[in-house]
């Protein structure tokens, strides 16, 4: 923690592009993100198996109730980020530090009383989902731990957002490695010694243990001395008018997100294992482009707009869109087909559901995926009710319609309402934005390669399609190995995406100047 009053940006003016912002930050998200993500698609099976069936099932239940959780925070973990952004762009550490002071009491002191019902309520919880005596106390152990476990991330929270307005991403992904490899090596543990739910628990407590050392005191060189204090009663009112749209936004896209499992879960008590590892990966593929480059992204429109307004800008925000647009375009219509025939050779099962539940379920992601440079610019303006009023169709129409179809059609059903709740939320997103807001951007529709996009699925259906023959036919064995070949299958498809939609001669220039940059540098 810094002594003095006297704040200072945390980056000088012009030192660093947005572009190399961008870049550095996204890079250290997307290895947070993809080193996961690769000791998932190795551990998954090995877990699914090693717990059996209705105990991983119990497990994801579990892990989407404890997100549930997480999203009641009355809005304080979205708003602080915006907050902190906005300041570290002016340079105001003390303020940020007061902010934070302010923060941390009011979510310790709401936490306590509210995570210590729910943890009067966890055996009610698991019955409530049909679980088997055999696993009862297995599973309120498990979801009472993850109670704790939320609590304490919510105030962890507020100190990674302080290092992600200043720029620092390393630390919280660092923080994010080293979890996963506790991760790793407690689920290990736990099939291997059949201590079960239990051992998860333990698992997460380690993780959450190793998170708190290491993110709490790397934030507090950011922060100053002369902030230790509460802000005042107006600042209060006016972070938390703010903040209450931004709850509601939480809480929606929280239901957009895990509802179906939850439904699932109550409804198809029997399918939950076998939906929920389609699901669950697909979640991750729109999790790696959205984490990668979110955090980044809104630490950069914060700053702008904190340093040079909404108007000044916006200009520079479409360019950024349009960019976002293109990857996302190209990282569905790659993703989709590997999907389909990856997620089944992964889990090696005689059912083809969980391909066709990613498969569908990453299709669905693309809407919320071009929505989140647009979210990130409304809220950045200050104005969550836009968010929260595009939750709130997403919402009632995902649950509505899961509800209608889980019955007759299944899983399937589910999912497919997700992906129809998913467009018209988008849509209304859109037309929203621009009759409500002065600094509107242009429609990120506009920017959707199209028929690039359904070219390349084809080339990349077509790839992973012969992949899956040889994976058939005993060529390649069947489990982490098969789904990284059927990832490989549909590389060349991306290759062919961004011929198409940058052009050789475009790449070749991006690649001169990047050469020609860093021989100035050296």
């Amino acid at each position: 923690m810094t002594e003095g009053t006297t704040d200072t940006p945390a980056t000088p003016a012009g030192s660093s592009s947005a572009a190399r912002v961008l870049v550095r930050g996204a890079s250290w998200q997307t290895l947070a993100q993809v080193a996961p993500l690769a000791l998932n698609l190795v551990l998954t099976p090995f877990v699914f198996h090693g717990l059996g069936l209705e105990a991983y099932g119990k497990f994801l239940v579990v892990n989407s109730l404890a997100a549930a959780m997480g999203t009641f925070d009355g809005g304080i973990g979205a708003s602080a980020q915006r907050y902190f952004t906005i300041y570290a762009g002016r340079g105001a550490r003390e303020q940020m530090t007061k902010l934070l002071v302010s923060l941390i009491g009011i979510v310790t002191a709401v936490s306590a009383v509210v995570f210590t019902a729910l943890w009067i309520a966890s055996p009610a919880i698991v019955r409530f989902f049909k679980t088997s005596a055999a696993l009862q106390d297995q599973t309120t152990f498990l979801l009472r731990t993850m109670v704790v476990v939320v609590g304490v991330a919510l105030a962890r929270q507020l100190f990674a957002c302080v290092l992600y307005s200043m720029q620092k991403f390393s630390v919280p992904s660092l923080t994010g490695l080293l979890g996963h490899a506790v991760y790793a090596a407690g689920m290990i543990w736990t099939v291997k010694s059949g201590v079960g739910l239990y051992g998860v628990a333990y698992t997460f407590i380690a993780q959450q243990i190793l998170s708190t050392v290491l993110i709490v005191p790397s934030a507090m060189r950011f922060l100053s001395r002369d902030g230790v204090r509460f802000i005042t009663m107006a600042e209060l009112k006016d972070f938390f008018t703010y903040a209450w749209k931004a709850q509601i936004a939480s809480v929606l896209e929280m239901a957009g997100l895990q509802g179906d499992m939850l439904i699932v879960g109550r409804f198809a008590a029997a399918q939950v294992g076998i939906f929920g590892p389609g699901s669950q990966f697909a979640f991750q593929l729109r999790s790696l482009p959205a984490n990668a480059a979110g955090t980044p992204m809104q630490a950069l429109i914060g700053r702008w707009v904190g340093a040079d307004g909404a108007e000044v800008s916006l200009p520079r925000f479409e360019r950024l869109q349009s960019l976002w647009v293109k990857f996302v375009s190209g990282w569905v219509a790659v993703g989709v087909p590997a999907c389909f025939f990856g997620v089944v050779h992964w889990l090696h099962m005689d059912t083809p559901l969980p391909g066709q539940v990613a498969a569908l379920a990453l299709l669905g992601h693309f809407f919320p995926l071009l929505a989140i440079p647009l979210i990130l610019w409304v809220l950045t303006l200050g104005r969550p009710e836009i968010d929260m009023r595009y939750g709130i169709v997403n919402v009632t129409l995902n649950l509505a319609l899961t509800v209608a179809f889980i019955i007759p059609f299944g899983v399937l059903g589910s999912v497919a309402a997700t992906v129809a709740a998913q467009l018209v939320a988008f849509v209304f997103l859109l037309r929203h934005v621009a009759k409500h807001l002065p600094q509107a951007p242009r429609s990120s529709l506009q920017e959707v390669p199209v028929l690039e996009m359904l070219f390349t699925a084809s080339i990349a259906y077509l790839s992973v399609y012969g992949m899956s023959l040889l994976i058939g036919a005993g060529y390649i064995k069947e489990g982490a190995l098969s789904l990284l070949a059927c990832g490989v299958a549909a590389a060349p498809a991306g290759i062919v995406y961004v011929l198409l939609t940058v052009g050789p001669r475009e790449l070749k220039a991006m690649i001169d100047r990047r050469r020609r940059g860093a021989d100035l540098v050296t």
